[in-house]
C-alpha cells in the first residue's frame, strides 16, 4: 500500500504520511519490507508498506481507520487471485489459489443444484401444462396465469396473437399463432331468440401457448 494511498485514507496530506512513515522506519530495526519510489532527483515520492506495517500505522494514528484499510487488503487479494486465474500454471503451483479456486467452484455447483431443485416443480408443472389436452378460452388462460383477464387480451392483442375484425365482437387468432400451435379457432353454431342460426368464432388457447404465456408473464413480473 502506497504512501499516497494511506493518505487518501486518512484524509492527510501525503508529506504529513510520508514523514510519519519516515519516523516509524526509524522505530523499526528491520524496515527492509518497506520500499519507495524516488523521483529524478532522488527525493521520496512514494512510500510502499505491506499489509502488515500498512495496519501497524493507522492503528497508531487512527484505529478508526482499521476496518478501512482491512476491506483494501482484502479487495487486493481479490484482485491478485483474479490476475492469476490468467495464468494456469500459476494457479497449480500455488496450493492457496488452487484451493480457492476449488472451493468456489464447489460452492458454485451447489447453488446450480440448489437453483436447479428449486426450479424442478415449476419446470415439471409447464411440462404438464404443455403435454395436456384441450385448449381454454382466453378468460380460463388468465385465471391459470393469475392476471386479469383484460390484460391479457390487451397483451395478446398488441402482440399479434389475436385480432377483431370490424363489427365483431370476437377475436380471432393470427393464422401464424395457429400454425405454431398456441392458439386454436373453436367454431360453435346456436340459435337466436328469432330461431336463426348463428356461428360463433372463438381463439381459444392451446397448453402450449399457455406454457408460452406462462413464460412471458413470469419474466415481465420479475421487473415489476
Amino acid at each position: 500500500m502506497s504512501s499516497t494511498q494511506l493518505a487518501d485514507l486518512l484524509g492527510k496530506e501525503k508529506s504529513y504520511v510520508n514523514r510519519e512513515i519516515k519516523k516509524m522506519m526509524q522505530q523499526k530495526i528491520d524496515d527492509a519490507k518497506i520500499t519507495s519510489s524516488k523521483d529524478s532527483r532522488g527525493y521520496v515520492t512514494d512510500y510502499h508498506l505491506p499489509e502488515l506495517e500498512s495496519k501497524m500505522f493507522v492503528a497508531k494514528k487512527d484505529i478508526s481507520y482499521l476496518e478501512k484499510i482491512t476491506r483494501f487488503w482484502i479487495e487486493r487479494g481479490k484482485l491478485a487471485q483474479l490476475s492469476n486465474f490468467n495464468d494456469p500454471i500459476a494457479c497449480l503451483n500455488d496450493p492457496a489459489t488452487l484451493r480457492s479456486l476449488l472451493l468456489t467452484n464447489t460452492e458454485k455447483v451447489l447453488s446450480l443444484e440448489e437453483t436447479v431443485q428449486a426450479q424442478a416443480p415449476k419446470v415439471a408443472a409447464l411440462d404438464r401444462i404443455a403435454t395436456a389436452d384441450g385448449s381454454m378460452n382466453i378468460t380460463a388462460a388468465a385465471k391459470h396465469l393469475q392476471v386479469r383477464p383484460k390484460d391479457l387480451f390487451r397483451w395478446l392483442s398488441e402482440n399479434k396473437w389475436i385480432y377483431r375484425r370490424n363489427g365483431n365482437k370476437s377475436y380471432l387468432a393470427y393464422q401464424n399463432r395457429i400454425q405454431q400451435g398456441v392458439l386454436e379457432h373453436k367454431i360453435t353454431t346456436y340459435i337466436n331468440g328469432d330461431g336463426a342460426e348463428q356461428i360463433h368464432e372463438q381463439a381459444r388457447v392451446t397448453p402450449k401457448g399457455l406454457t408460452k404465456l406462462a413464460e412471458v408473464f413470469a419474466r415481465r413480473q420479475q421487473y415489476i
